[in-house]
């Protein structure tokens, strides 16, 4: 698939860090420093066709809607499928029996619709990393 189709999201995560000094002076004291860490993710599909809309639910009745939240019997089978591959995952990893029996058996990756795209690595890009002085902030708001 084309790169442009697919988009980035953004994402970010605040990084805090006190610095102690060690003898407290007038012109030495501690210092906290708070930066926000910034980048993008490309997307590994195509979400441009997915709707932004939200489902009007106030029009469905409300069997409409209970009959989309309960799952169906195709929904509780794929779910015992997934759980299933996750405590076999579980007992592997932690139980010595389970990982000389049955390590090269287990399922690692559960299989979906869109499992070769989310099997690649991400491609992350770097926007920068903002030093955050809070007194500023404090003052401009």
């Amino acid at each position: 698939m084309a790169d442009s189709k697919r988009g980035y999201r953004l994402c970010g995560d605040n990084i805090d860090k006190i610095v102690r000094a060690r003898y407290m002076r007038k012109e030495k004291r501690n210092s906290s420093l708070h930066y926000f860490h910034s980048y993008a993710v490309q997307n590994r599909i195509d979400t441009s066709t997915l709707s932004e809309v939200a489902p009007d639910h106030a029009s469905s009745t409300k069997l409409d809607v209970a009959t989309t939240i309960i799952p169906s019997h195709s929904d509780d089978a794929a779910l015992k499928s997934n759980i299933a591959i996750l405590i076999s995952r579980v007992n592997v990893e932690y139980l010595d029996y389970f990982k000389l029996t049955f390590d090269g058996v287990v399922n690692w990756h559960i299989k979906h619709q869109y499992y070769k795209e989310m099997s690649s690595k991400s491609v992350v890009v770097s926007i920068l990393v903002y030093n955050v002085l809070v007194s500023m902030l404090m003052h401009t708001f």
